[in-house]
């Protein structure tokens, strides 16, 4: 049981620091720490890809990979405060983020309802659900990507 809770464990330690007012941390610090976590997403994102297409037969962890995913999309608007847009440092979020903060407090949010339904899933064990619901995370997530995102060269 307690290797179960490590994943989540460390995420709410990740989270910490973003409960930090901005006047304690710094605009760049904060880009970092998004950047981290955005990384971390992806990893989970990539592994649960792989599993549910079947190029890695490790079912039983996809249920720990969506719950730590979940963790993360729970808070992504947490992770971008006033202050934190490219104005005051380099970054890849647009101004966009900041100018309709409400779209992007939509998008983020249909992102967790998917994760949590990603969670659910994943504790089936059934692949092709898996993998329908891992292509439906993939397009919330290109839902922000798309519109609040500097595209990568």
């Amino acid at each position: 049981m307690k290797g179960s809770r490590i994943p989540t464990l460390l995420v709410f330690l990740f989270l910490l620091p973003v409960s930090m007012s901005s006047a304690e941390t710094s605009p760049s610090s904060v880009v970092k720490y998004r950047q981290s976590l955005m990384k971390v997403m992806a990893g989970y994102m990539n592994a649960l890809s792989l599993i549910a297409k079947g190029e890695v037969r490790m079912l039983d962890v996809a249920a720990k990979h969506a719950d730590g995913l979940h963790e993360i999309s729970r808070n992504v608007p947490r992770l971008f405060p006033l202050g934190s847009g490219p104005d005051k440092v380099r970054s890849d979020a647009k101004p966009e983020i900041w100018k309709s903060f409400p779209a992007f407090n939509q998008a983020a949010n249909n992102l967790e309802i998917e994760t949590a339904k990603l969670q659910k899933v994943a504790a089936t064990n059934d692949m092709k659900a898996l993998e329908s619901q891992v292509k439906v995370v993939g397009r919330r997530c290109a839902d922000c990507h798309d519109k609040f995102r500097v595209k990568d060269e």
